[in-house]
C-alpha cells in the first residue's frame, strides 16, 4: 500500500503494520502500527457480512488505502480500508448500516435515554469510520475485513488491488444446459447458462460418456 503491509504467514494468519488512516490494517481502528499486529476477526452483530468464524487466509494484498483477503478453503474474497465511491465493492451496504445506527439512537434520544443513543453510535463507529458530525452521505470506510456480498458462493481463484479498487477472478461454472442432455448429433445448438466464461462464440464443450446407475 501507499504506507501500509501486509504479511501471510503459512499457517494462513494475517498480519498488518503501517498506516492505518482509514482503517486499512483491518484492526477495528485507526491507529497506525510500528510493528506487524494480528488481524483478527471479531463479528459484527449488525451486519451479516462481516466475517463470523476463524479462517485461514490463502493471500491477501494492498495498494493505495485498500487492502483485501481471500480465504483457504471457501475462496471468499474480504475488503476493508479506503471507501470511497465503491472502491470495497460493499454497495450501499455501509450507509445503510449508518443510517440504521443513526435511527436507532435517535428513537434512544426520544426515549431521554442519552447513554443508549451514545453507546448505539459508538457500536456504529467502532465498525465503520464515521466522523462526529456526519453530512447526509457519509465517507465510510471499513475497519475491519468485510465479505463482498457480490460474491457470497463464489470462490475467488485470484484477484488484483490498485488504489481504485480491485479486480477478481472466479472458477467457471455451469448452471444450465438447454436442452436437457440425452442423444445428442453433431451440429446440435446448445444453450449453456454459467458464470466465469468469456463472452465469445468459439467455446469449446467436451462430453465424457456418463457413469452407468
Amino acid at each position: 500500500g501507499w504506507g501500509h503491509t501486509l504479511a501471510v504467514c503459512g499457517c494462513g494468519c494475517l498480519y498488518a503494520w503501517g498506516l492505518n488512516t482509514y482503517g486499512q490494517l483491518g484492526l477495528g481502528d485507526t491507529r497506525a502500527r510500528f510493528a506487524p499486529e494480528r488481524v483478527t476477526y471479531p463479528p459484527d452483530p449488525d451486519d451479516e457480512m462481516s466475517v463470523r468464524r476463524p479462517f485461514k487466509v490463502r493471500a491477501a494484498r494492498a495498494a493505495g488505502n485498500l487492502s483485501a483477503a481471500t480465504g483457504w478453503a471457501t475462496g471468499e474474497l474480504f475488503t476493508w480500508g479506503f471507501g470511497q465511491d465503491g472502491r470495497l465493492g460493499h454497495g450501499l451496504g455501509p450507509l445503510l448500516r449508518w443510517r440504521r445506527a443513526a435511527a436507532a439512537a435517535e428513537e434512544a434520544r426520544s426515549r431521554n435515554s442519552a447513554d443508549e443513543a451514545a453507546s448505539l453510535m459508538e457500536r456504529s463507529r467502532t465498525s465503520l469510520q464515521v466522523p462526529e458530525e456526519a453530512p447526509p452521505q457519509p465517507m465510510l470506510h471499513e475497519l475491519r475485513p468485510r465479505a463482498v456480498r457480490a460474491l457470497e458462493g463464489k470462490r475467488v481463484n485470484a484477484f488484483a488491488a490498485y488504489k481504485g479498487g480491485f479486480l477478481a477472478f472466479v472458477a467457471s461454472a455451469c448452471y444450465t444446459i438447454t436442452p436437457a442432455l440425452g442423444p445428442v448429433s453433431g451440429g446440435t445448438n446448445l444453450t449453456i447458462t454459467g458464470g466465469g466464461f468469456w463472452d465469445s462464440p468459439d467455446i469449446v464443450v467436451r462430453f465424457a460418456p456418463a457413469p452407468p446407475p
